[in-house]
């Protein structure tokens, strides 16, 4: 029986077998790594900021969403193995879906969605289209959500250039411990 590849995290890193020397770090080199995660926290929280419609649906404004490094780390794995393997899916490769990837990096929730895409674009194209796509649209302006991450990742040999995940989450809120 072959073994499944190993991903090892670290507090804000990923070490995965689908990480390659040709691939971008989790902004696809698009800006800093400040300025990528401002512009996404922006664009998501001004669209959530405000009463929406996804396709039929009313979606009423709600909080703005913090950014969460684990989120992120959890879906740069993601990017990194759609990248290496040109498959642009929610289920991996080798089987993980969403609810795994983010386990791994210790993140504690109550409710996780993902959003995914790919295509040379940009995080403000990337967000429009995910806003353009009501299932998308819904899950990223859903006020049960606190907490977001997207990543980017591309690599030039591959069929789309770069692949995108957003992962959206609300951790769990452990009990103060008593005193």
């Amino acid at each position: 029986m072959a073994s499944e590849p190993a991903t090892i995290f670290s507090e804000h890193e990923v070490h995965s077998p689908y990480v390659h020397v040709d691939m971008s770090d989790a902004n696809c080199n698009l800006l800093g790594a400040q300025f990528f995660q401002d512009e996404a926290l922006t664009l998501v929280n001004q669209l959530r900021a405000q009463d929406q419609v996804c396709g039929g649906q009313t979606m009423l404004a709600s909080k703005p969403l913090t950014w969460n490094a684990k989120l992120q780390i959890a879906a740069y794995e993601h990017s990194a193995q759609m990248a290496a393997t040109n498959l642009v899916s929610h289920v991996s490769l080798d089987g993980r879906r969403l609810h795994d990837r983010v386990a791994i990096t210790g993140y504690q929730h109550i409710l996780l969605g993902e959003n995914i895409a790919a295509g040379k674009i940009d995080v403000r194209t990337a967000i429009q289209r995910w806003f353009n796509s009501p299932p998308h649209c819904q899950q990223m302006l859903t006020s049960e959500f606190t907490e977001i991450a997207i990543a980017c990742v591309a690599k030039d040999n591959s069929f789309y250039k770069r692949y995108w995940t957003m992962n959206l989450g609300r951790p769990l809120s452990l009990p103060k411990p008593i005193q």
